[in-house]
């Protein structure tokens, strides 16, 4: 689904060059539930940036499905982005001023999808985390916990072929973060592939590998199942 070959990216702060991905190389399998984690200042969303297409490296290789990304135009992948993988933050990134079903049913029309289907699919992804009677309610009127199940709603309606989390449940208390680990769980069982950043093990039993970074490198990569 995704290879990475000899990725380096390299920051220059005050003058000085900071390495943030050192050679990265590593392959991951369709239908793989992947945790990234590892210190502060590890890495670990610089190199899911760079696999979910959000970032260009300073050199190496990212590889999708067989397309390569070096090989696309920036429109290229715009256009892959949306139509082909889900992003969740930190943040829920959701827009104040639109109700749950809106901030779902806005990347679908920007698909180029009619309004009809898009509303539909928004209501079946929303129902899917639970979400029903809460379509009308605008992100203030909903729970950290609520928005964060509205982001990951957004991220699965079209059905992408990767869902990519960056620390989902970090803003969270730790009921709250079990069930949005669990609407997780239920999307791998269902054949997602998912690539997530947590430095919260104890809430990702179930992930079939766990790739742990320090200082930009891979020192550990753990196979599960």
């Amino acid at each position: 689904m995704i290879s990475v070959k000899h990725l380096n990216k390299t920051f220059t702060t005050g003058g000085a060059p900071m390495h943030a991905l050192s050679d990265v190389s590593l392959d991951i399998a369709d239908g793989a539930f992947v945790i990234i984690t590892g210190r502060s200042g590890a890495g670990k969303s610089t190199l899911l940036y760079h696999m979910g297409l959000l970032d260009t490296p300073t050199s190496g290789e990212v590889e999708i499905d067989g397309i390569r990304a070096d090989a696309m135009s920036e429109k290229e992948r715009t256009d892959f982005r949306l139509r082909r993988l889900g992003y969740v933050f930190q943040s829920y990134a959701l827009l104040p001023e639109l109700t749950a079903l809106e901030n779902v049913i806005v990347p679908l029309l920007m698909e180029g999808r009619a309004f009809e289907e898009s509303r539909a699919m928004a209501y079946d992804a929303l129902s899917r985390m639970d979400l029903e009677g809460k379509e009308e309610n605008l992100p203030a009127q909903l729970s950290g916990g609520q928005q964060q199940r509205v982001a990951i709603a957004r991220a699965i309606a079209n059905n992408p072929s990767i869902l990519f989390a960056d620390e989902p449940t970090a803003n969270l208390d730790s009921e709250t973060a079990a069930r949005v680990m669990k609407a997780f769980r239920e999307l791998h069982d269902a054949g997602q592939t998912i690539l997530m950043v947590t430095h919260e093990l104890d809430l990702a039993p179930d992930a079939s590998r766990i790739i742990t970074l320090s200082d930009g490198k891979v020192v550990s990569d753990e196979r599960k199942k």
